[in-house]
């Protein structure tokens, strides 16, 4: 692992050497990947004048083993006692503008693509690549909504229309919006290897086997479930009241969202890192062959942290999912 510092006016620093401890993390829910690192400071240390210099809105590059950029992002904060001998650094990628900044527009047939750039545009984000959103256009509002949130809001509804999951994600500075879970970490995850600890939960508490349709006068007009979950588990029901002239394919189509399968979660506490856990983040997929706990198959990663210390490199990956969930923004279109 190795630090850069960029200060305002574009000059490098290597501080690899004054890292103490850095922590690398990711979360569906959080949106921008965070850094956190510990720098030795003293005023009698080498680079204490640079130190003293560091301050919020400049840049920390971390890099891998093997060069590869990891993380650009900006600084947020900065702690320092009197007492310490080492100062806290905490960034986030360029995701932060997106999820502290409010908007004003109304999006008039466009795509989530289209929808993306205009406000990447509008707040200065560079972009880079996005996952096809198939093409269909949308309209909706978005006052005094988050940057972020209107962003997604044309990209929950690709996912409607689509059925693939989006997942937005800054690299080398550029935000790309991907398809989420398309990419598979490289490294198979295993017990005989490199798990030190994991956990698997299955749980029905959130359970929805079955939805009954009614009018918006309250009569039965549609039924749809899991029989054999409902013989396994028991019924657990919803009910789905259809708007006053809303089709019978439209109020369908959202009864079946509102079923839910039995969950399965799993977390690995302890994984011992390397040059191929670099891809382990929020957004990919990866393999899982732990037959003690159950852990066998195909996961989707939701949270991430990567930590190195004393030498040491390891990764927690907080959740697991067999799901492929997506954060979802739901706009009202106009």
């Amino acid at each position: 692992m190795n630090a850069l510092y960029i200060g305002r006016k574009g000059e490098k620093l290597d501080i690899t050497d004054i890292v103490v401890s850095a922590e690398w993390s990711g979360d569906k829910m959080q949106c921008a990947r965070e850094l956190v690192l510990e720098l030795v400071y003293s005023r009698f240390f080498g680079y204490a004048k640079v130190m003293e210099k560091m301050e919020p809105g400049e840049v920390c590059v971390l890099l891998g083993e093997d060069g590869e950029e990891l993380f650009q992002g900006y600084i947020i904060s900065i702690d320092t006692s009197i007492a310490g001998t080492t100062r806290q650094v905490r960034c986030l990628d360029g995701l932060f503008y997106l999820t502290n900044s409010e908007i004003a527009k109304t999006f008039k047939k466009k795509t989530a693509e289209e929808i993306t750039k205009e406000i990447c545009a509008e707040l200065g984000v560079p972009l880079g690549d996005m996952a096809s959103s198939g093409g269909k256009k949308y309209t909706f509002a978005a006052i005094g909504k988050g940057a972020y949130e209107a962003i997604m809001m044309g990209w929950t509804k690709a996912l409607e229309d689509t059925g693939r999951r989006f997942i937005p994600r800054m690299i080398a500075g550029k935000l790309h919006i991907l398809e989420k879970g398309k990419t598979v970490a490289a490294r198979v995850l295993s017990s005989d290897t490199d798990i030190l600890d994991a956990s698997f939960t299955l749980s029905i508490e959130n359970m929805v086997n079955r939805v009954r349709v009614v009018s918006d006068k309250g009569k039965l007009q549609d039924t749809l479930g899991n029989t054999d979950d409902q013989k396994k588990y028991g019924v657990l029901q919803k009910i789905y009241q259809k708007g006053s002239g809303e089709k019978s394919g439209e109020a369908q189509k959202k009864a079946k969202e509102l079923l839910e399968e039995i969950e399965r979660t799993a977390s690995i506490g302890a994984l011992i890192g390397g040059a191929d856990c670099h891809d382990l983040i929020t957004g990919n997929a990866v393999e899982v062959k732990e037959p003690v706990t159950g852990l066998v198959g195909k996961f989707y990663i939701d949270s991430d942290t990567h930590a190195w210390s004393g030498g040491n490199y390891m990764v927690t990956i907080g959740e697991l999912r067999f799901e492929n969930m997506m954060d979802e923004h739901e706009a009202e279109e106009k």
